[in-house]
């Protein structure tokens, strides 16, 4: 392929580019910048050939139209635009091109699209309604795309979303405790309900029926030990409390209770 030059022109003189991604391919559209169709809808596969199709096209375009360089266009669905993105980030036969990438929040370009008016939904339109909002709306900060912070990112949100998973099973957990133990988050006999002595005193005992039965000493003596507590006054203090959790506790089939 033969070298191409930087090429030089008016800011407005670019090449626009909409891509509507998923699993499968990338939906494009080529518009200009006063939003002439370039090129209509063309289909590539979200994969290595279908990149490289793709970067071929954009090289072909930027060529034949003159063009200042490349904004690019899609939506952040998923992880599905990611490789696309980089990878025209990082290109070596694009190093001479000036290519902007935007990614937008997918309810931007749905509420763009119904300002445009009444519009069906399929790909091929999706990728033209995201060339056009990008003729009048770029992004004031292009995605970061280095392997640095790309990993910290991922870490950082996986982090997050572990936190609202561990947040979202204690509550449901929560629910099913009231069959357990109608009145233990009321008296607290733990300052923690899910500490490591509360945690033990809940899956030791499959009922609270059970727990009833045990001898007090026996529970701040052997028991303590076996369930990780230290049987000194704290230990009473909780027995106490647990002793009235057991006199408020709303009886229930014993079968559904142990849990």
């Amino acid at each position: 392929m033969k070298s191409r030059s930087p090429r030089v022109g008016r800011a407005a003189d670019r090449l626009l580019v909409g891509d509507d991604v998923s699993s499968v391919r990338n939906d494009v559209r080529f518009l200009s910048a006063t939003g002439d169709v370039l090129l209509g809808h063309q289909p590539f596969a979200n994969d290595v050939p279908g990149y490289h199709a793709l970067r071929e096209c954009v090289l072909e375009l930027l060529e034949q139209q003159g063009s200042a360089g490349v904004d690019f266009a899609g939506e952040a669905t998923g992880w599905y635009w990611f490789h696309t993105f980089y990878a025209l980030a990082h290109d070596p036969e694009l190093r001479h091109v000036d290519v902007r990438l935007n990614l937008y929040n997918p309810r931007l370009t749905h509420a763009f699209k119904k300002a445009l008016g009444s519009l069906e939904h399929s790909d091929p339109l999706d990728a033209h309604v995201i060339a056009e909002r990008l003729r009048f709306a770029r992004t004031p900060h292009a995605p970061v795309l280095d392997d640095v912070w790309l990993g910290r990112r991922l870490l950082t949100r996986h982090y997050f979303h572990l936190s609202h998973t561990l947040a979202a099973e204690k509550t449901y957990f929560s629910a099913f405790l009231f069959l357990k133990a109608s009145a233990y988050r009321q008296l607290k006999p733990f300052s923690e309900v899910f500490g490591t002595t509360s945690t033990a005193i809940l899956t030791e005992y499959s009922t609270i029926q059970e727990l009833a039965a045990l001898p007090i000493r026996g529970f701040a003596g052997d028991d303590a030990g076996r369930i990780g507590v230290d049987g000194g006054a704290a230990t009473w203090r909780r027995v106490g409390a647990l002793g009235r959790v057991l006199h408020r506790h709303l009886s229930g089939n014993r079968q559904l209770t142990a849990i």
